[in-house]
Order: structure tokens, then sequence, then C-alpha cells
């Protein structure tokens, strides 16, 4: 998932691979994996479950009943014969790192008959993902992000929980329920969701001080946005300041979107929208603050410096930023900063944006893998996560103490209530080659070479045939 200009989420690309080893000296070179679901040997790394976000479809006010097949059998964990199972997930954050192996330490003390291989892919994660199963080699628990989650879904490759959720009685109603919505097909649940990342604004307080301008207020409209970003703005040449910068990735430019009441998808994920009117005025609005207003840089303008530097540099007074952002900002700027909402169109309308823990089909310890599912849905699981001061945790109680966590941003709320009119998208089978398509036709409106109608034009002409095919 990612260029400068799309810091967001990881995208298709080759990736190195990083084993933990909880007795060892931490990170190893990965060795050559036997299939998932096979019994490994004592020798590899040792680690246990965890949880990922879900991005969601629209909320919906209760969570979703579980379509339950044949209910499982609860098998005593503390007395199975041990078994090993392969986690794959995508990070190349140290910090990460580290509170991946302090969480399946502790997993390992609550289980101790369940070790973990943790296989870490920081770049192309979804290529990796897909390759070990058409080789046979697949994890018996993955990482899936809420836009490649139906590609997967479609393709029969994950198991439900449904079966393991009913006979547990376990409480759905304890996270946010269009983040568990998000990760449901066919009236069944497919993964738990591990935090939320939606898009937020982060803007330099002491720029706005300097101009003389109001902060952001949860009420703010297109119209107050754009008169601040013109305010924000000065200079020319190298020495510009920019009042904004678009950030074009899918999650950041969606939002507006939503705002100005389009979609990009419709419910079903059977038809891609952005051919409709409120779409395209959402998208050339979004474009014309650098092309037209030239409040912000366009792409190629800041392709040397990158999307983050310039925001850190001082350059830029607002950019779109998700949670998983906030570390790198607080260690990076001298400034005194926040986060707002972003502004209201039409209607308030942010992506409902993360990952979760899906369960494989293939693996031959379903009971563990629940097991190890669980723990990451826990608050002692989620706790782990906490540290790193990212998403916003899936269960409502960490969330409260997210909230909490010291600023800078100080409103962090606002991911919060971002929850509660936050809109869900599911995406197509084939998105992986859709997002790509998106993300090269978009390239000519963000840069000033076409406009919105004629991009979209482009882009349903060669999406709309891919909309009811599988994922390849």
């Amino acid at each position: 998932m990612t260029t400068d200009n799309q810091p967001t989420r990881p995208r298709v690309t080759r990736r190195r691979f990083v084993a933990v080893s909880l007795s060892g000296a931490g990170t190893l070179a990965l060795s050559a994996c036997s299939g998932g679901g096979s019994t490994r040997s004592s020798s590899a790394p040792t680690v246990a479950p965890t949880v990922a976000t879900v991005a969601s479809a629209p909320p919906s006010t209760a969570s979703p009943k579980p379509t339950v097949a044949s209910t499982p059998k609860a098998a005593n964990a503390a007395s199975a014969p041990a078994t090993e199972l392969k986690w794959i997930n995508p990070s190349g954050d140290p910090t990460d790192i580290k509170i991946i192996q302090d969480f399946f330490k502790r997993f390992q003390q609550l289980n101790p008959s369940i070790t973990v291989q943790y296989e870490n892919v920081p770049k192309d994660f979804d290529t990796k993902l897909q390759t070990e199963i058409a080789g046979g080699v697949p994890p018996d628990v993955t990482y899936v992000q809420i836009l490649t989650f139906p590609g997967y879904a479609a393709r029969n490759i994950f198991s439900p929980l449904d079966p393991f959720i009913s006979r547990d009685k376990f409480d759905l109603e304890q996270i946010f329920p269009n983040l568990v919505h998000a990760f449901t097909h066919k009236g069944s649940i497919f993964a738990l969701p591990k935090d939320n990342g939606s898009s937020v604004l982060a803007y330099n307080k002491d720029l706005f001080k300097k101009y003389g301008v109001a902060e952001p207020t949860e009420d703010w409209t297109w119209d107050d946005f754009l008169k601040t970003a013109a305010t924000l703005t000065s200079g020319s040449g190298p020495n510009r300041q920019f009042g904004f910068q678009l950030n074009i990735d899918i999650s950041h430019w969606s939002p507006w979107v939503f705002q100005n009441r389009g979609q990009v998808f419709n419910e079903n994920a059977t038809e891609c929208l952005l051919g409709q009117p409120a779409a395209q005025e959402a998208l050339q609005f979004l474009a014309d603050t650098a092309v037209k207003y030239h409040y912000s840089p366009t792409p190629n303008e800041s392709k040397d410096e990158g999307y983050m530097p310039l925001f850190f540099n001082g350059k830029v007074a607002m950019q779109q930023v998700w949670p998983g952002q906030f570390p790198a900002i607080s260690t990076s700027v001298k400034f005194a900063w926040d986060v707002a909402m972003l502004p209201t169109g039409k209607q308030k309308g942010n992506f409902v944006n993360g990952a979760g823990n899906a369960l494989l089909k293939t693996t031959k310890f379903p009971e563990q893998c629940w097991t190890l599912i669980k723990f990451f849905e826990s608050k002692e699981g989620q706790d782990f996560f906490l540290q790193a001061h990212k998403g916003v945790p899936s269960l409502k109680e960490v969330g409260k103490e997210y909230v909490q966590l010291p600023p800078p941003p100080a409103h962090r709320q606002v991911l919060i209530d971002d929850l509660s009119f936050g809109t869900g998208m599911i995406g197509p089978s084939a998105y992986q080659q859709i997002g790509d398509i998106f993300t090269k036709e978009l390239d000519d409106l963000w840069n000033g070479k076409a406009d919105a109608k004629a991009v979209t034009a482009k882009i349903m002409s060669e999406v709309t045939p891919l909309m009811g095919q599988k994922a390849q």
C-alpha cells in the first residue's frame, strides 16, 4: 500500500521477514518455514497470537448476529499436546516488534502448550500472504485489512468465527460495532478487529497562533477549512508556506466523498460509484486545494520531500494523518500540535479503517487459533498495543484508556467520535487490482492534468469489468 504520498497503509510489494524469538536475542532472520498448521521444530521462535484493526461497513446500532455453523467442542489448551502456530503481520517499526514480543511472551505464560512463529512482513504484505497460500504454506492466523478482506473471504480462505463466538458466549457488545461489521461476510464473522485508524487532521498550533487563526472545531465546515487554508498559505517558490497538504491514499480521500453524500462502492461492493456527481464534486474539491488555489502542494511538487516531512519541517500547517503516525509526529516536530475532526461537508463522514485477525481454513489447529485471537481481543492483550499510542483499540473499555493517554495530541477523542458516524467501506473481491487503478488514474487529478469528471470516467471504464471478478 504506500508511497511517500501515501503513508497510511502497506501496499503490495516484496517483503523481508523477521522471526521473533522470545528466548533469543530478539529479532532474527526468518529461516525456511514449514506449512501452516504443521507441527514445527521447537527451535523455531516462540510467540503468541495477536489482534488486528478493522474498517467497517455502514455502522449498525447493534453487533451483527453470527450465523452459527456446527459448534466446536471446547478443548483444554493447557492439556493438549504442544502446538506451534504461524502468525503473519506487517510491521517494520522496532517499537511494534518489541510490543509484539512482550505480547507473545505473556500469551505463552497463559498458554504454555501453544507457541507462535511470528512472521513479520514490513512490505508487500498481501503479496507475501497470497504467495504463501498459493504455495501451500499458509499461516494459521493472519492480519487482514478491511479493504482486502472481501477478496480473501470470497475465495473461501478464512473460517467463520461464529461457532466459537456462540459456544464461548463471546461478548461482541464490548467491541465498537461497526468494526465487527467490517469483517462480516454473507452473515458470518471471519475476523475480529484490532483497532481503528480513521483519518484526522493534524495541525501546527504555533502557525495557527502566528496567523491569528482559530483552531478547528468539531462543527467547522468545508468553507471554514478553505478560508483557514488560505490564511495559512503564504510566500512562493521554495519558501512557500502551505496551509494544507492533500493525502492521496484512499483512506484519506474517501472521507471527503462520504461527506458529500457520495460513496466509493455500493453497499454490496458490486458497483463502483465514483462516476456519480457527489463523488466527482468531492474529489474535485480536494484536488482544487492544490491545483486551483495552491493551498497544498501537488504530489509531484512534494515528491522529493515526501508527505510527512513537509509537516515535520513546518512548511505545511494542516495534514491528514492516521493515528499510527502520532508517535512519529511527536518525535519529529519542535512545535505544538494537535488533531481535529475533518471538516463537515453536506454531512459528517469518515472512513472507519483498520485491520483484524482471521483464522485460515487450512489450519490443523482451529481451537488454538481461536485462543490466540481471543487474547488479541482481551483487555490484557489490547493493553500491550495501547503502549504504542497508535490506533484506537477495538474494545470500548480500552478505547477510553486510549483517549486518556498523555498529549500530544490532546484531542484523541475525535477518533472515538468518528466511530459514531464513520462509513465503513467494504471493498470488492478484486480490490487490489481496483485500488491500483484508483491510484494510477487519480494521479492526473491530483496533479492538475485532468478534472474529476474525466478521471472518474476513465476509472469507471477500467473498474466496472472487474467488479464481479474474484481476486487474483
